[in-house]
This record gives C-alpha cells, structure tokens and sequence, in this order.
C-alpha cells in the first residue's frame, strides 16, 4: 500500500512518522524546502518539495492507495484542489482536522482584508500572527512600518518578502513556533502591544496559548475565521480516530 500525505503541517509530520512507523511506503508533499526540513529521512518515504495545481496533483494521487490532506485549515484552496483531484482520479481521500477552539471577547472578522480595515481605524502597536503569505496587504494600515510587528518564519525568502514591503529591523519577528504562553507575554509586553491578528489554528498551531496571553495582558485579539470546508463528515479524522482507521482499514499498527 502506498500512502500520499500533504504535510507541512504539525499534524502532516505526525502522520508521516506513524505511517512509517507501520512499515508503509509514504510520499510527503510539502511546499517548502523549510517544510522538508521537519521531516526525517527513511528509506520508506519520498518528499515532494514544491507548490502543485490541480493538474499537477492528478498523477501524483493516481499511484497511491490512499491521500492524506494534513494541509494548514486554512489553506483551503489547497484542500479543494487536493480533494478534487482524488474524486476525478477515483483515489480515496481523507481529512485531518484540527479542533476549533471557542474564546469570548474576541473580535471576529471574515477574511485578512476585514482585519486590516479594522485596524485602519484603531491605534497602538499590532503583532500580527498570521505568517507571511497575506502580509502584503497589511501595508494599507496607517503608519504599518512602525506599529506593525510581523510574526514569520526564519527563512531566507521569507525574511527578504517581508523586507521588500517594508518590515525590518525590531519590527520583524521571525521565529519558529508554535510559541508558549510565557512566550508570547513576553513578546507582547516587549512591544507594547495593543492588538494581535491570528487565526483559530487550534491547539497544534498555539492558539489556546496565544489567547491567553494576550487575555492577561490586556491585548485585544482579532481572529480571522476559519473558512469553511466542503469535505464530508466521514472523511474527517483527528489523530486519534486515524490511528484506528489506518489499522482496520489498511493493517497500519
């Protein structure tokens, strides 16, 4: 049986490591040389560095048994693509999800564009949480060189995007989470921050810890919603709940 995950995720490398731990044949697809690195070389697994279309998935997901999406609950281009592609080839697909968690007194908005119109009209400092992908959009927020502090990851290509829009110096965080709650008091505190944007990434992604500390100082938070899946409830697992698929299904233990 061969075995594709989409990983880049904390929940993707686990799901590699168990599968290999099973003695199965494992092809990871990661978007980055970085998203390769979190991963283990074993002569059961394949990595596959590089960004895919929809096209570009078909043959791939064609020479495996079953396709694993690990991917971010927020990439949800990625996660349409992915399970179109194994509906169009007839090739079994399945979800790890992460658990939502609830917080109240928090600012909920739609989408990154909502952040940044809300914060067009607030003052004080920002840590935004929400990596590097959409930060280019958060240059239209008034004074953003100054009051904005990105919170990205330590890679080249990374630190040289957020440089070429404007973010440098003390301003520019970058650092590998996800982060404890002492962690983040302290960023919030050495900042002075008044506000932090970040996304429901559940308890894999730090969530609950960044909540928290900024709770207990004081910082509002805006959270950018979680868009919503097309994918059945059948095809949903947590960590748990694949394990003991993985073993009726396919003899995985």
């Amino acid at each position: 049986m061969k075995f594709l995950v989409f990983a880049g995720t904390t929940e993707g490398r686990m799901v590699v490591e168990y599968l290999l731990s099973g003695n199965a044949e494992v092809t990871a697809c990661v978007a980055t040389e970085y998203g390769s690195d979190m991963l283990f070389e074993h002569e059961n697994l394949k990595i596959n560095i590089g960004r895919l279309d929809l096209e570009a998935m078909k043959p791939l997901i064609r020479e495996h048994d079953l396709v694993v999406d690990a991917t971010h609950p927020y990439a949800e281009i990625v996660t349409s693509n992915i399970k179109e592609a194994c509906d169009e080839v007839k090739t079994k697909y399945i979800r790890i999800k992460r658990s939502s968690l609830r917080f109240e007194n928090v600012i909920e908005v739609e989408n990154t564009e909502k952040a940044v119109e809300l914060l067009k009209s607030t003052v004080g400092n920002v840590l935004v949480t929400t990596g590097s992908k959409e930060l280019h959009k958060y240059i239209e927020v008034p004074n953003y060189k100054e009051r904005l502090f990105p919170r990205v990851l330590p890679t080249v290509a990374v630190m040289e995007k957020c440089s070429e829009l404007g973010f440098e110096g003390k301003n520019l965080i970058c650092m590998q989470g996800p982060f404890s709650f002492e962690m983040n008091c302290a960023m919030l505190k050495q900042f002075n921050i008044s506000y932090m944007v970040t996304k429901d990434t559940g308890t894999a992604g730090g969530f609950e810890e960044k909540v928290k500390a900024a709770k207990e100082n004081g910082v509002k938070i805006i959270l950018i919603k979680r868009p919503i899946e097309a994918v059945d409830e059948e095809e949903s697992f947590d960590m748990e709940s694949l394990k003991t698929y993985l073993s009726e299904s396919y003899g995985i233990v």
